[in-house]
């Protein structure tokens, strides 16, 4: 574990992205939860938007629409200003106890069918086992206690995202950074993610049964900024429909996100203010998503 932590520490202070295999999760369970998302997008509107985001009481679980998160809210690639992300989806969280509703970002999700629930639940909690296991390896690459992560994901804020990408010329996500610990990324075939390294836009193309990872805002603030959250942006195939899963993994509610000791010294002071995880991740989801006030 030693030497693969280090090989994961050294790829996200360079690049901020790697690719993950022989993960564990199987290949079945990749494929049905595909399966499920493909059906259900490939409803009418009216169908999806019974379970909109604007429904629920947190207004970030369930279906938005084209258009309706502007990840990059400036302009776009050719200076004209942006309208909205060309990707429609669904965002569901980790089941929660009515004691923990305390926070905003808290919520029950909402299913349109157990036949949609249960494959894609099925899916979450294979890759939030993936994630535990990442969290481990940061700390060890980061030289703090092994558990140091862990103990703060026990009941991580995450959400798993269900992304389609209809054919379109141009941006399907504008150019952003994530704001969590890391993504957990599941791409199908299409391709279309970049990543920017110094001036060039860098295609990640897909491999087969492979998770892309990246770190995330929240990790590069508690990192000093050691760990690079790295701005990428997804272009839309002009012919092909993409599907995409993204588990955004962030720690639990209370969990305050400050510099580590390993991570600052008389010549490198915290660059950071210490600040509580979900408000940070709060005053994100307003600035993209515009129903959330």
């Amino acid at each position: 574990m030693e030497s693969l932590a280090r090989e994961i520490g050294a790829a996200c202070r360079n690049v901020g992205f790697l690719y993950l295999v022989n993960h564990g999760v199987a290949t079945a369970t990749i494929e049905a939860a595909l399966s499920a998302m493909r059906e259900f997008f490939a409803q009418p509107v009216e169908a999806k938007r019974r379970v909109a985001m604007k429904k629920s009481a947190s207004g970030i679980r369930g279906y938005f629409g084209l258009g309706e998160e502007d990840l990059d809210d400036k302009i776009d690639g050719v200076g004209t200003p942006t309208k909205g992300d060309w990707k429609e989806g669904f965002d569901c969280g980790c089941d929660v106890e009515a004691l923990e509703k305390q926070s905003p970002l808290v919520d029950d999700n909402q299913w349109p069918s157990p036949e949609f629930r249960d494959p894609v639940m099925a899916y979450q909690r294979a890759v939030l086992g993936v994630a535990a296991r990442l969290m481990t390896a940061f700390a060890i690459a980061l030289d703090v206690p092994a558990e140091f992560f862990v103990d703060r994901t026990k009941r991580p804020l995450a959400t798993l995202r269900l992304l389609h990408y209809p054919p379109s010329v141009g941006l399907g996500s504008g150019a952003h950074t994530d704001y969590g610990c890391c993504t957990i990324l599941y791409q199908d075939g299409v391709g279309g993610l970049e990543v920017k390294l110094g001036d060039d836009w860098v295609p990640v193309p897909p491999a087969r049964d492979a998770f892309v990872v990246n770190i995330g805002d929240m990790m590069h603030r508690w990192t000093n900024g050691r760990f690079a959250s790295t701005l990428h942006r997804v272009r839309a195939n002009p012919t092909s429909h993409r599907y995409s899963l993204p588990l955004f993994f962030n720690p639990d509610i209370g969990v305050r996100v400050e510099c580590l000791p390993t991570c600052c010294d008389e010549d490198h002071p915290p660059r950071y203010e210490s600040a509580l995880a979900e408000d940070l991740l709060l005053q994100r989801y307003r600035a993209t998503f515009r129903h959330i006030h």
